[in-house]
């Protein structure tokens, strides 16, 4: 393997070239360093950004992160706690904390108040803010080198809080917005989302497969292994969905060997093919498959290592 380089320099796509890019995670490795080293590379570049936090993280605990790595953007955030209730920042980098608003939200009913919560009303007006904050970023960007970014970190914690279905129509009405303003070109979205029950049903399906024994007489025939794999597809994760709309996919997985010093784990660059690409040199006039070498769009993989300042990439040797 190769010195450690810093991640930002091994990022296919540049926040100069709006796209729209899904990053896949689990609770063995958490995907959000990814989230913190895209803001600071976008805010470097002029990049307006709204972040959008799904986790129980404060504003002040990302701009202390965003500190530690060497970008000032959310220092606002750390001199004024107004702001994190207000959604306040500076003129590149306005940050919510999604979960601080639905405790601040539901604390602030009262018993004898006839409306009661609502999720959907939630959503509706989130999508409102957003909307304004990104018509007023388009109307002030004088080029397209600066397109506006969009990070929705950790949707999948914020659907256990509200309602997967209604998180699923959130996202998909940003990227509609986005295609019906006709500002694709200027507006990417970061998508952070959890990959664990897929992880779960692949080494479910593993174990099964070791111990099955339906290839014995009695033992159950092929009943019993097509009732474990109807109960897997009733387990759809709804994150797949969207790879649909994705230009490109950051899947951030363990080590096979396990956790090390070294390395904590490795990430693979994946473009799709109804995708857009990583630049816009990316064609995909070729119809390719994940088994070609030779494609445009074949995988990158890198193995990182995340330190206090920052994250570092290991770049594999290929043969």
């Amino acid at each position: 393997m190769n010195a450690n380089i810093p991640l930002e320099e091994v990022f296919p796509f540049s926040p100069r070239v709006a796209r729209k890019v899904l990053i896949c995670d689990s609770i063995e490795t958490d995907g959000r360093f990814v989230c913190y080293t895209y803001a600071k590379q976008a805010v470097n570049a002029t990049c307006p950004v709204l972040w959008l936090l799904g986790t129980p993280v404060t504003e002040m605990q990302v701009a202390t992160g965003l500190k530690k790595m060497g970008c000032d953007a959310g220092a606002s955030y750390l001199r004024d706690e107004s702001l994190t209730s207000a959604g306040g920042g500076n003129k590149t980098l306005t940050i919510r904390s999604l979960a601080s608003e639905l405790a601040t939200a539901t604390l602030d009913l009262k018993d004898d108040e006839e409306e009661e919560w609502s999720e959907e009303a939630f959503l509706k007006q989130l999508y409102q803010q957003a909307k304004e904050w990104l018509l007023e970023k388009l109307e002030l960007a004088s080029t397209t080198d600066s397109p506006c970014w969009i990070i929705l970190d950790d949707m999948s914690t914020l659907a256990t809080m509200l309602s997967e279905s209604l998180v699923y129509q959130f996202i998909d009405t940003l990227i509609a917005l986005v295609s019906r303003l006709g500002k694709m070109d200027q507006v990417g979205i970061l998508i952070r989302v959890s990959n664990q029950l897929d992880q779960t049903l692949l080494n479910q399906s593993e174990e099964d497969f070791i111990k099955d024994q339906s290839g014995w007489v009695g033992a159950g025939g092929l009943a019993l292994r097509l009732a474990r794999r109807q109960d897997q597809q009733d387990w759809i994760p709804w994150e797949r969905s969207l790879l649909e709309s994705m230009d490109g996919v950051v899947d951030v997985l363990p080590l096979a060997s396990g956790y090390s010093r070294e390395a904590h784990g490795r990430l693979i660059f994946s473009e799709l093919p109804s995708g857009r690409g990583w630049s816009e040199s990316s064609t995909n006039t070729t119809v390719a498959t994940t088994s070609s070498a030779t494609t445009a769009w074949n995988k990158l993989v890198f193995n990182y290592c995340i330190h206090d300042n920052g994250v570092k990439a290991i770049r594999l040797r290929v043969q």
